[in-house]
């Protein structure tokens, strides 16, 4: 989450320091919580124009407008302090103001706030349940078997020590059996 939140949105979560956090509670609610029961979503999947103009959602309202209120708030705060960040909500921003997209007669148009959310909110979803599936099935596997939760334990410990203690980027990046176990090879 922590990580999602400031690749995606340049905000710093703590959902680490608070299991609490804004974002940590969302991204629950939208892995586990749904609007309607399967023969709606059904319905919404199979016939998206008349959905639209029932004004159905799959979604929770709560999620969307938290995803919009961030985008906006970020927007906002970004524009008013002259904040340009090495981030994803950077590039959308620019596809907002000025630095834009062809539609599909040619003409040049910006994404809206709303499509901005879009993208930040599939960026946010595939990062948030990817990522703790893996690690979830890693840590289960590690688990049952001893014998590679050693060799990666082994692993880590001396290439941490021959990075001096520190664990950086490029000491991660010398742990190919991590890689390994993450990838699930």
């Amino acid at each position: 989450t922590d990580v999602i939140g400031n690749c995606a949105f340049g905000i710093e979560c703590n959902s680490l320091q608070d299991p609490n956090a804004e974002f940590r509670v969302m991204g629950r609610k939208l892995i586990g919580s749904r609007r309607h029961g399967p023969l709606i979503n059904a319905f919404i999947n199979s016939f998206p124009n008349m959905a639209r103009r029932l004004r159905m959602a799959i979604m929770p309202q709560e999620i969307t407008d938290f995803f919009l209120r961030i985008v906006r708030e970020n927007i906002e705060y970004r524009e008013r302090n002259g904040v340009q960040g090495n981030d994803f909500m950077s590039i959308l921003m620019d596809l907002n103001k000025g630095k834009y997209l062809k539609s599909e007669n040619d003409q040049l148009r910006a994404l809206s706030v709303s499509e901005m959310t879009a993208q930040v909110f599939v960026f946010f979803v595939a990062g948030f349940e990817t990522s703790s599936t893996t690690l979830a099935f890693a840590l289960y596997e590690l688990a049952l078997q001893t014998d590679l939760q050693e060799r990666l334990r082994k692993e880590i410990e001396e290439t941490i020590q021959k990075h001096n203690n520190e664990f950086t980027y490029e000491c991660m990046e010398d742990m190919q059996y991590m890689k390994q176990v993450l990838s699930g090879e």
